[in-house]
This record gives C-alpha cells, sequence and structure tokens, in this order.
C-alpha cells in the first residue's frame, strides 16, 4: 500500500494539530508502508532535521497570497482570522497541494490520500476526484468554554463564528471533499453531532487522544501516598496557561476549604 499524507504544517513546534500528520507519517513508516508528505515548505528544515532520512516530503513555497494574508489576519482576533484570512490561506494551500497529490496519484501508483489536519469538521476540503480512496481526520472540535470560563468570551467574536457557521453548508457543497470522502475519522461523538456535511462513505469513531507510553513513563518508585501538596505540568500554547494558572487555583481552593 502506498499512502500520502497531506497537510498544511507537520511539525513539533506548531501546535497540537501540526504534531498530528507528523506522527502519523512516522508510525507508518515505522511499519515498513510506503508514506510520502505533502506539506508546507515552513516546516521542512525541522522535519530533515527529525528524519535525516525524510527524502519523501513534497514540501509547497510560500507565495506572495499567503504572505499577505497572514500579514493582514494579524490585525484581527485569532478566532476571527481562523474562518477568514487563515481559512482562505489554507483553501489556497490546498489548492497548490491538490496539483502535488494529483502528480503523485499519476506516477507513484497511491492507493490512499489522507487528511489529518485541520481537525475542524466544518472546514471545506479539497481533496476529492483524485481516483484514490481519501480519509480525512480524526475531526475533533466542536469544543466549548467551560462553564467557569464563560465571561471570558467575547460576544462580537461569538456572533461572528455563528454567522460563519451560517455559510458552512453552502462551501462543503461548493468544495465536496468530506462529503465524497471514502472515510471520515471522529474523535467523539461531540464531532460527530457537530458535522454538518452529509458523508455517504464511512463515519468512524477513533478516540485519537492518548499517552504514548514509548515517551512517557511513570516511575512506580515513587511514593503514593497522600499529600496536601498538589503540582500542576501544563503543555500547551501560551495564550492557555492563564486559564490553567485559573483552574490550578481554583483547585487548589477547594482542597484547603475541605
Amino acid at each position: 500500500m502506498r499512502i500520502v499524507i497531506v497537510a498544511q504544517n507537520a511539525s513539533t513546534k506548531f501546535g497540537g494539530e501540526a504534531l498530528l500528520p507528523l506522527n502519523y507519517f512516522s508510525i507508518l513508516r515505522s511499519r515498513q508502508i510506503e508514506t510520502l508528505l505533502v506539506i508546507h515548505a515552513r516546516t521542512q528544515a525541522e522535519l530533515k532535521a527529525l528524519l535525516p532520512a525524510l527524502g519523501r516530503s513534497n514540501a509547497l513555497s510560500d507565495t506572495w497570497l499567503h504572505r499577505l494574508l497572514k500579514n493582514c489576519g494579524r490585525f484581527i482576533p485569532a478566532r476571527v482570522n481562523e474562518f477568514t484570512f487563515g481559512l482562505l490561506s489554507h483553501l489556497y494551500t490546498q489548492v497548490l497541494q491538490r496539483r502535488i497529490v494529483g502528480r503523485l496519484v499519476s506516477e507513484q501508483q497511491i492507493d490512499v490520500v489522507h487528511e489529518p489536519t485541520p481537525v475542524s469538521a466544518t472546514v471545506p476540503w479539497l481533496m476529492f476526484g483524485l481516483g484514490v480512496s481519501v480519509v480525512i481526520g480524526p475531526l475533533n472540535t466542536a469544543v466549548k468554554f467551560p462553564l467557569a470560563f464563560r465571561s471570558r468570551q467575547n460576544p462580537t467574536i461569538d456572533i461572528l463564528i455563528a454567522i460563519a457557521h451560517q455559510c458552512v453548508d453552502f462551501f462543503n457543497g461548493l468544495l465536496p471533499g468530506q462529503i465524497k470522502a471514502e472515510t471520515v475519522l471522529v474523535a467523539n461523538d461531540r464531532t460527530q453531532q457537530a458535522r454538518t456535511a452529509q458523508v455517504p462513505g464511512k463515519i468512524i469513531e477513533l478516540v485519537e487522544n492518548g499517552v504514548d507510553f514509548s515517551v512517557w513513563r511513570s516511575d512506580s518508585s515513587l511514593s503514593k501516598a497522600g499529600t496536601r501538596q498538589v503540582h500542576f505540568i501544563f503543555f500547551g500554547a501560551a495564550s492557555r496557561l492563564e486559564s490553567c494558572r485559573l483552574c490550578a487555583g481554583s483547585f487548589r481552593r477547594r482542597r484547603r476549604s475541605n
């Protein structure tokens, strides 16, 4: 079997989504499955350092339009940029990547095209009509602010996002990659409920969040005796750090009150 993994970014430094295609690529290669990677050139140097024998990535270089859309997105809130300039940049990248994938399908006898990112269930997808099976996901979306943090939401941004969601069906019909995919993977029932595109192919629930015990190990020799002191370790974007601190503070206050 020959597989092409398509992603905008494959990296250990670009956040959780960018790590997914890199993990899939590494695991498939370790299982001796012929796998090619189609990505943006911004992560190519890192990949060559991580995987010296890579030699199998098809990197798409930045264009003037990529740079323009990125600069425009700096002037608006991040959540709004995701479905405006960020989305336009993603779709433009997909247009260019589609040409690369089409060439690989015809020249390398590809069997499957896998698009693991973005994980949003509402984003239009362009990998269709390639003459091979297309797998999308696992999608993992529709995450809402916890009740204790709803006050941190911006009502204006929420209204803009709600308006954008009204256009989802139209754009998924116009760019029917998800509709025409042979298989769509969803991480949970929450994501399945958020999907609007009617997929005639297979929909499979795949819980993709987990702990890799080849990377993370616990020291069983440490004492498990109860203690009043609680330690927290945070992994994630700096923008999420304040929420983590608030959660930790709330937890400690409850412990003291008990």
